[in-house]
């Protein structure tokens, strides 16, 4: 487990150091997005991954030497006196984990019963594709599928609806709630992770300027209406919320474009994926040796390695009568 995890992190760490460096500043969205989310899943799986041609350990005498064979045998004995130790530091940290991982799972409930009130409670109508739901409560516009959470429809502009409307529909077509989904599912998994909410972060920020550019053809009248969405309350992060992101980067990118040179950035995806494979996954090349109590697993092979039980007797000598006994 410890090195799946130091796998996963450097597969996300590698990822975002590329992407932070040289495709965060760039204005094709769409591939950042396919770009990020492709990478998160990377990190989870490529570590379970095994690509090594490796046999049996009784195969071939030249791929799998004698030698390194008692290398792994003695590198467990000398863990194993120190089993109970660990497996009790294991067992901890596996209660710890379960209860993150509870804990994050009610968290998520909470949010989706907040929009299950406000659904409920709310004033519905049905407006084109979209049913508004006006719930009084103070907060920017939001939306879920094709449901439309509004403070109130009077305090906006026919010019201001029909950008909240332009906005929300972008989000929607994209199907970004799929990945808000999987953003979701990672953050109740991998709660304990810094880098699952680095990776959600700039994820959901690239969703607001792919929605920006649909509903910014006004930069500066759709900033300042941004300006206002912000001075109010957010959404649950269950959904897409106008004033999450923020403002300024986002201004930004609705003023800039990227030349096709640029663009050429996107041909690092290869030789990171390459990286990643040779060097974070199960393969000939790593050797790694994973340790699961008495159990070892080494290039392919499972090795079982048995402590000899204590003595139940012992020989000593009478002082009295000089007998062994």
């Amino acid at each position: 487990m410890l090195q799946y995890l130091l796998n996963l992190t450097a597969t996300w760490l590698l990822s975002l150091l590329v992407f932070e460096l040289f495709l965060k500043k760039e204005t094709y969205h769409a591939y950042n997005r396919i770009y990020l989310l492709s990478t998160f899943l990377m990190g989870i799986f490529l570590p379970l991954w095994s690509w090594s041609a490796d046999a049996t350990i009784f195969a071939s005498s030249t791929t799998q030497p004698v030698q390194k064979l008692v290398a792994v045998k003695q590198t467990i004995a000398t863990t194993a006196e120190h089993a109970s130790f660990a497996i009790s530091w294991q067992q901890m940290l596996w209660y710890i984990y379960m209860a993150g991982v509870i804990v994050s799972i009610c968290l998520l409930i909470f949010e989706i019963s907040k929009i299950i009130v406000l659904y409920q409670v709310g004033n519905k109508y049905k407006e084109g594709k979209w049913t508004v739901v006006e719930t009084i409560k103070g907060h920017a516009p939001f939306s879920i599928f094709h449901i439309l959470f509004v403070d109130s429809r009077e305090q906006y502009s026919t010019e201001e609806w029909d950008v909240i409307l332009d906005h929300e529909e972008q989000h929607a077509h994209l199907k970004h709630l799929f990945d808000q989904l999987i953003m979701q599912l990672g953050r109740v998994v991998f709660w304990f992770h810094p880098l699952m909410y680095v990776y959600n972060n700039r994820l959901m920020l690239l969703h607001e300027y792919q929605a920006d550019k649909i509903s910014g053809k006004q930069p500066a009248a759709y900033g300042k209406f941004l300006v206002e969405q912000a001075l109010l309350h957010t959404a649950p992060r269950l959904a897409h919320s106008l004033n999450r992101s923020p403002i300024k980067t986002r201004m930004k990118m609705l003023t800039k474009s990227s030349s096709f040179a640029r663009k050429t950035k996107s041909l690092l995806f290869i030789p990171l994926i390459f990286i990643c494979a040779v060097c974070f996954s199960k393969n000939q090349y790593s050797n790694k040796i994973e340790k699961h109590g008495n159990t070892a697993t080494y290039r392919g092979n499972t090795i079982e390695f048995t402590l000899p039980s204590p003595p139940d007797t012992i020989m000593v000598i009478d002082p009295v009568t000089g007998k062994e006994e």
